[in-house]
């Protein structure tokens, strides 16, 4: 299966450590190497960067694992494909469309064997560009999260609980504001919170070095594998629905 790495910060920080572990983890280290796509959120809108190659062997992918890229939310994919669904960008998560004027960004880990001839899994304005199971589960939801006006996670989970009853359902969606990680297998959390540093003092919690910023910080990752061997990573339950807004739980369902 893919690997996914998300991030929620309560003030923009750089992702360098972990996602370096992660990226080696596309190739490297593990044998996710049909693609890797990050999004990095900046206000409304995101930078968004996607190649189907591995990302260990990409020179943009470890760009960003040592650039000082400072965001609040990140949102990152590494894929392994499945089902003879071609290696091609277009196949190559987060997926992304506009929604009330925010940039909505998803990926997924697993598979929705059968989905694409559902009728109980009917698109609306969204159409796929790709391929894949997963951009098409992304076109359905989309569908609630329009007629929501945008991220809602009580209007949301009943259909992530019907999308897990069709097959592997770990699914992370953000609007650069909120993010919501929903949990079927091997989904993990890990909260850490940050005393004040002074200007170019480093801090290493999780595996994400944070520095640059003023004031108490407090970060909320999630990842398929916990990405270091010392710290408290929750396993989330099958069907739990997770939203972090500015590195703290906001709603558990």
């Amino acid at each position: 299966m893919c690997e996914l790495f998300a991030m929620s910060a309560r003030r923009p920080t750089r992702v360098r450590f972990s996602f370096e572990i992660f990226a080696r983890r596309g190739g490297d280290t593990g044998d996710h190497q049909d693609g890797w796509g990050v999004a990095l959120y900046d206000g409304l809108d995101c930078h968004l960067m996607r190649e189907p190659e591995p990302a260990a062997a990409s020179s943009l992918a470890m760009t960003f694992a040592t650039h000082h890229i400072r965001s609040t939310v990140v949102l990152s994919h590494i894929r392994k494909a499945t089902n003879d669904i071609p290696v091609a960008l277009a196949n190559t998560h987060p997926f992304s469309r506009e929604v009330a004027g925010r940039r909505i960004c998803f990926a997924h880990r697993g598979q929705f064997p059968g989905i694409l001839d559902d009728p109980d899994f009917p698109l609306d304005l969204d159409r796929p560009v790709g391929q894949t199971d997963s951009e098409h589960a992304f076109c359905y939801l989309l569908r609630a999260i329009r007629e929501a006006g945008g991220l809602d996670a009580q209007t949301l989970k009943p259909h992530l609980d019907r999308l897990r009853g069709r097959g592997v359902a770990n699914v992370i969606l953000t609007d650069g504001r909120s993010l919501l990680a929903y949990a079927d297998k091997d989904m993990h959390l890990l909260l850490r919170h940050c005393p004040k540093v002074e200007d170019g003092e480093i801090r290493d919690l999780g595996g994400v070095t944070f520095g640059g910023f003023h004031g108490e910080q407090s970060v909320g990752l999630i990842a398929s594998v916990p990405l270091t061997d010392v710290e408290a990573w929750e396993p989330l339950a099958p069907g739990t629905l997770v939203v972090l807004r500015h590195g703290e739980v906001a709603a558990r369902l």
